[in-house]
């Protein structure tokens, strides 16, 4: 059985009598002067408690705290360290209550009311008393038993919210609430790189410290998200804007004590709508997660007469109404979004010179000793190679070979199996570049003889005339002395002009004809030059051009090299092995050009396919013109009839019938009455005499 706990209001010297009294405490504390301290301590702590707690709660919740209480009890049976009681299941339950309200951002959004949230939170409670541990984040440790492991007795002020909540652990002593003023203002978790929203079970979380955290809370591990979180935004639906400004009418007619549901925020929140003001991110991910309140949406059936004492509906629209929660959700994301893609990987080919020291060893096939990259600034980049660059494409490569290829041509687009000449292997960091040795596949050797010996003789006698060019993907980050820093602006204490590469994935090592970039050749000793090689980022419609461009360009060469080698084979004459060679070559050319005229015959049924589907379309269209044309007529007709029926309404004028037509046609009585009114008139007699010339005149008028 656990100690006695004070009963609400109950009088200090009263609670240390009963405790000391109690059959539990004289079992557990037989020495009177410990009893003493011990129901002391207790009545303190409890009082403690009571300045940030409230125990009170209706009859209905009490009920149902009871209802759960004892189960509870039935499940632990005398556990001490699972036991509680009715008076801290009520405090857990305010607790909830009060997250609801002063913190929404900590709310799921599937939770749809403050009862939901607070007996949510009473069942982790229960649940950590009875497994001894929190599903997920801690939570009320103060009011476990001291004998349960998880328990917190005594917790500072500032390791606690301000509705009681404990702060994580994992939080650093300095995690604290954001300032409105001073050097830090606008700092806060909401809007740091680490900020994660809808993370596993908790709604904010931080990556840096794993563990949740508040939006307006902060620490020096701080790292603003980028310029996006800089930016405002006002494009908000017109509609949102109505919405607000519907709010405040109300407001203004029918006062404040009619029109409630808004806070200080929610009012400003309002303002802020009605006046099309441009709203920072964080009020955009404060709009959004009002999404939790939708069912507000709809108005109350007893207020539909008076909207505006609707609280729940009320707040949605100060909060921007339907179409302005929905733009927050998709404005969030978007914002988010490009803050991620300005730092996202990306393709990159940089030309790069190697070493003197280089040796060449054209019989094996080998070159060792060739620089890949080195320390120094990626010109027509903007961008900076470090120490770190070099590290992390020493880890992304791990050891393992690395392809070859004879320049760059569809190394971000196309798929070049089968094309490598060779591979790098035993890469190493020498000073502030990177190595590694070259060796050529036998294959290249004996199928390219002519372009192997090629290679290998330009490598030792002219090597100024072509470079490397790794490709690889990476993410960009500002080097400061305190380590990496994902920012678009650069920081005032970034070690160079440009950010730097941090590279996460290597594509291939590829031979290319660079002299503007290479001006000092395939083997130096000087630093790098590095120039931009490929386009980082194609559309659709490019990479086709870029194909296509490939293709036609690869049918000139074709040719070209065709003619060539019949040149080249005339003037030998009559050498059987390079007859023999020529004949084979022109036999892969022949394939090569038929398997290109195939694709432009495929591309040509595509275009007929095509032209085939406009000129559907403009006979369906023709059609529409002709419909057109009838509904036209169809009109003119109706306008017609339409000026018969008002004409015969007003009573103006007879209405014509046709003599042929069958139907027949009685006036009514006013119709007559005003005719024979009208004619009196006209004719200055009385509307007797009327009657008897119109009788005569028009006798179809006076048909019974």
């Amino acid at each position: 059985m656990p100690l006695p706990e004070p009963n609400l209001n109950e009088d200090r010297n009263d609670f240390i009598s009963r405790c000391a009294s109690d059959d539990e405490t004289l079992k557990e504390f037989p020495d009177s002067n410990q009893r003493i301290a011990v129901c002391t301590s207790i009545y303190d702590r409890d009082k403690k408690l009571d300045s940030h707690s409230n125990a009170t709660v209706s009859d209905t919740v009490e009920k149902g705290l009871k209802k759960k209480l004892e189960e509870h009890k039935e499940k632990v049976g005398k556990d001490p360290k699972k036991q509680t009681t009715l008076r801290k299941l009520k405090i857990v339950y305010n607790r909830g209550i009060g997250a609801w309200k002063t913190n929404p951002s900590s709310v799921r959004p599937s939770v749809s009311s403050p009862e939901q949230w607070a007996n949510a939170r009473v069942n982790s409670f229960l649940y950590a008393l009875r497994n001894l541990r929190y599903r997920s984040g801690k939570h009320d440790t103060d009011l476990l038993p001291k004998e349960h492991p998880m328990s917190k007795e005594e917790l500072d002020d500032h390791r606690r919210y301000e509705d009681g909540e404990p702060i994580p652990s994992a939080l650093p002593p300095a995690y604290r609430k954001s300032r409105k003023s001073g050097e830090t203002k606008g700092q806060a978790c909401v809007n740091c790189k680490f900020w994660k929203e809808d993370h596993g079970e908790h709604r904010y979380y931080c990556t840096h410290w794993k563990a949740p955290v508040r939006g307006q809370y902060w620490c020096k591990a701080w790292k603003p998200m980028a310029e996006a979180l800089q930016e405002s935004y006002n494009d908000y639906p017109e509609s949102t804007v109505n919405n607000a400004k519907k709010v405040l009418r109300w407001r203004d007619e029918h006062g404040r004590d009619e029109v409630k549901g808004m806070t200080v925020t929610g009012w400003r929140r309002a303002n802020q709508l009605a006046k099309r003001e441009k709203l920072s991110r964080s009020t955009i991910a404060r709009m959004a997660s009002f999404k939790r309140h939708q069912k507000n949406a709809e108005i109350d059936p007893k207020y539909k007469a008076t909207p505006w004492k609707d609280k729940g509906y009320v707040a949605w629209l100060g909060w921007g109404g339907t179409s302005g929660i929905e733009w927050a959700i998709r404005k969030l994301k978007k914002i988010d979004k490009k803050a991620e893609d300005k730092m996202s990987s990306k393709l990159y080919g940089f030309s790069a010179l190697g070493i003197e020291d280089s040796k060449i060893d054209r019989d094996s096939g080998k070159m060792f000793g060739v620089s890949l990259i080195s320390v120094g600034e990626a010109l027509g980049h903007e961008l900076f190679v470090d120490k770190k660059s070099i590290e992390s494409i020493l880890r992304s490569i791990n050891g393992e070979r690395l392809p070859a290829y004879i320049t760059h041509q569809g190394a971000l687009f196309q798929d070049r199996l089968t094309k490598e000449i060779g591979m790098f292997v035993n890469f190493r960091i020498d000073g502030d570049r990177l190595l590694a040795d070259f060796e050529a596949f036998d294959s290249f050797r004996e199928d390219d003889s002519k372009q192997f010996n090629r290679l290998f003789e330009m490598a030792e006698k002219m090597p100024e005339r072509f470079g490397l060019s790794i490709v690889f993907s990476a993410s960009q980050a500002w080097a400061t002395p305190d380590g990496d820093v994902q920012l678009d602006e650069k920081p005032e204490d970034a070690l160079y002009e440009f950010p730097s590469i941090r590279v996460e994935e290597v594509s291939s090592a590829d031979f290319v004809d660079t002299p503007a970039a290479n001006q000092k050749g395939l083997f130096s000793n000087n630093k790098i030059n590095m120039a931009k090689s490929e386009i980082n980022e194609a559309t659709e419609e490019e990479i086709l051009e870029a194909q296509l461009s490939v293709e036609e360009d690869t049918r000139v060469e074709l040719s070209e090299h065709s003619e060539e080698e019949l040149e080249e084979k005339d003037e030998l004459g009559g050498h059987e092995d390079d007859e023999l060679g020529g004949h084979e070559d022109e036999e892969k050319l022949d394939e090569k050009v038929a398997s290109l005229e195939s694709v432009i015959e495929d591309l040509k049924k595509e275009l007929e396919e095509k032209d085939g589907m406009i000129s559907k379309l403009k006979e369906e269209l023709g059609g529409h013109e002709d419909k057109e044309n009838e509904m036209q007529k169809d009109n003119e007709e109706m306008k017609k009839e339409l000026s018969k029926l008002s004409a015969l309404i007003k009573g103006s004028a007879p209405v014509e019938v046709s003599q042929n037509d069958d139907s027949t046609w009685q006036p009514s009585k006013t119709f007559k009455a005003k005719l024979i009114s009208d004619y009196a008139k006209e004719n200055n007699i009385s509307e007797f005499t009327a009657t008897l010339r119109l009788g005569k005149e028009k006798p179809e008028l006076f048909k019974l």
